[in-house]
């Protein structure tokens, strides 16, 4: 959000600073499109269902090494 408030207030500042009609139309949709350009990833999110995941298939790779317990064991 701080960064396409940011890139909104650029464009603001552009369109104050022009003097014409149609530099102002250029600073809109230049502003527009700066604005548009914002798409943040999510990172933390899926690294961490990631991590779990991870975690759970060396989890069941443990229990199905294990010769000690029986089939039903395993599964439980």
């Amino acid at each position: 959000k701080a960064d396409a408030k940011a890139k909104a207030d650029a464009a603001k500042q552009a369109i104050d600073n022009v003097t014409t009609n149609d530099a102002v139309t250029q600073a809109k949709n230049d502003g527009a499109t700066s604005v548009d350009s914002v798409n943040p990833t999510a990172q933390a999110k899926p690294a961490a269902k990631k991590a779990i995941e991870d975690a759970l298939k060396a989890k069941n790779d443990a229990i199905d090494a294990r010769t000690d317990l029986t089939d039903e064991e395993k599964t439980a």
